[in-house]
């Protein structure tokens, strides 16, 4: 079965943290008692601008002769997985020292891989080159490249795809012509299906401002139109970026983190495919009515998830100006698509979450932004409780296929591993990745 198909997305922020070299990591889990703790619980401007006229590439075959491919037999270091169900999946891996760069697909449940790496021409020595990639299911797939550093860019960059599961690739370009560019880094690539999809690029910083360019696709990737830019200025381009994702073609939501610049949320809605956006007020949670209104409080959106067209997640992160000992967290739930949310409780106040579907989902998460101990978090009713599953000395993003068949690039100070669990969580074990035989 495969598993949220609606929407994957790599976020740079997470692959820039991981190690240039694979550490050993020594797994250490304690499972929790029998009888688990619940918890219960929440003036635009229309861009005129047409699409651009764009001529794909005509999809290149995939040698394994290709410079720079991963070896057979050669150990896999991991930077993010996407599993379609047991035994398929995709991942981002390690080419070379700071690379994260190599798509990769997996068919026997992440212990082989082969490198199914787009055919990119030579990095120049001394940069660096990673992906951000988007995958729906065992066919379709997107990456596009940039340099993590912030410089200007020689040339548009590249969006390529695949309709074989990497086998061949074409490639599109962005169009940013008019754009005034500080440099580019793609931040958040999604597809609702093999047709729709977004991308958000950072192209400028300054005063409180993170400048992007939003595009959208409706053939698969083969052209893309640019719905947003700091010139058309048909969206606030104050505050941090963090998520971007359409529940159809027209109807989108764009999540960001003010860091106390301004009080309330910056979340926003378009129902044009992202010629214009209007504020979202969601309703405050009914033991702080003054959240959002509060001058003394800080709210920040840490990413958006959406398992189908009428599920939307949000969480909402809060604290005190210059406290950083009263962190809260709520999970704003909508299943009408966006039209209402409730505001429920959560376990704990930073992680990562993963919702397979409207009612069940997981939470890796800490107490502190530095903790060294985590918990892995399940509710099965849409968030109204969790219960804990287990205790855990690594972080990571958790990427079930079902109730109980999941895994984690796992995190620990400087050291990475792929572990996976086949009974929902309560126990996990390491894999040790290859690249498969020719």
């Amino acid at each position: 079965m495969s598993h949220n198909p609606f929407k994957f997305v790599v976020l740079i922020l997470a692959i820039a943290i991981l190690p240039t070299g694979c550490q050993e990591l020594t797994l250490n889990v304690e499972i929790p008692p029998s009888s688990p703790t619940g918890r219960p619980a929440p003036t635009a401007l229309p861009s005129t601008r047409p699409a651009p006229t764009v001529t794909p590439a005509a999809p290149t075959p995939v040698s394994t002769a290709l410079p720079g491919r991963l070896q057979p037999g050669s150990p896999v270091q991991l930077a993010a997985i996407h599993m379609l169900d047991a035994q398929q999946g995709w991942g981002i891996g390690n080419r070379g020292t700071g690379r994260r760069d190599a798509i990769l697909r997996t068919a026997d449940g992440g212990l082989t891989w082969r490198d199914v790496t787009p055919p990119l021409p030579e990095n120049p020595a001394g940069s660096t080159r990673q992906a951000a990639a988007a995958f729906t299911d065992a066919q379709h797939a997107w990456v596009t490249y940039f340099n993590p550093i912030p410089s200007p860019i020689a040339a548009p960059p590249d969006v390529w795809f695949t309709t074989d599961g990497g086998a061949s690739w074409g490639s599109s370009p962005l169009d940013v012509s008019g754009v005034q560019l500080e440099y580019l880094i793609p931040g958040i690539i999604g597809f609702a299906d093999a047709q729709n999809g977004w991308l958000l690029a950072h192209v400028g910083a300054g005063m409180s401002h993170d400048y992007v360019a939003i595009f959208t696709t409706t053939d698969g990737g083969k052209s893309w139109k640019r719905v947003v830019d700091p010139q058309v200025n048909n969206l606030p381009m104050s505050c941090r970026k963090t998520g971007l994702v359409f529940l159809s073609p027209r109807i989108g939501y764009l999540s960001g983190d003010c860091m106390g610049v301004t009080s309330g949320i910056y979340l926003l809605r378009t129902a044009d495919s992202g010629a214009t956006w209007q504020d979202v007020k969601l309703p405050p949670p009914a033991d702080r009515p003054d959240l959002f209104t509060d001058r003394n409080t800080i709210c920040g959106i840490d990413t958006l998830s959406s398992p189908s067209a009428q599920d939307l997640y949000i969480p909402v992160r809060c604290s005190s100006i210059g406290s950083s000992s009263d962190v809260r967290r709520w999970l704003y739930a909508s299943h009408d698509g966006g039209s209402t949310f409730q505001a429920l409780s959560v376990p704990a106040q930073y992680g990562s979450f993963q919702f397979l579907n409207q009612s069940t989902a997981w939470l890796i998460g800490g107490f502190t932004p530095d903790a060294t101990r985590f918990t892995l978090f399940m509710t099965a009713d849409s968030g109204a409780a969790w219960k804990t599953v287990s205790n855990l000395g690594w972080q990571g993003e958790p990427d079930f296929v079902d109730g109980q068949s999941g895994w984690v690039v796992a995190l620990s100070g400087s050291a990475a591993a792929l572990v996976h669990t086949g009974d929902g969580g309560a126990t996990w074990q390491e894999i040790k990745p290859h690249v498969a035989g020719s």
